[in-house]
């Protein structure tokens, strides 16, 4: 578990990224990161079509993308915190929102 309820608002852990997927791509010129953690669960199998592509020190995947056209993602971090220190990694919220805009445009 990465709870811990006295740093709610305040924990964060490294996190290593796969250069060769979707959120490695995003990041381009790093393969670590760190991110603010407040979850309790985790994936533990990759469903058909699904592939991680992000990870804590700990192997928990962090970061999931379901093969397809589509942008869809999931993360164990929160990228719309505003307030949080995401270690160079905040170019992921400005990519959802930007797929949003093209899909909202088609």
């Amino acid at each position: 578990s990465h709870v811990h309820a006295e740093l709610y608002d305040e924990h964060k852990h490294p996190l290593r990224l796969d250069p060769k997927t979707w959120i490695g791509r995003i990041y381009g010129d790093t393969d670590t990161g760190w991110v603010n953690s407040i979850h309790h669960q985790g994936v533990k199998a990759l469903g058909r079509g699904v592939v991680a592509g992000a990870w804590s020190d700990d192997g928990v995947i962090e970061a999931i993308r379901v093969e397809s056209p589509a942008f869809v993602v999931g993360v164990q971090w929160h990228p719309e915190d505003p307030d949080a220190d995401q270690g160079g990694l905040e170019c992921l919220l400005e990519r959802m929102c930007s797929s949003c805009s093209h899909t909202l445009a088609a």
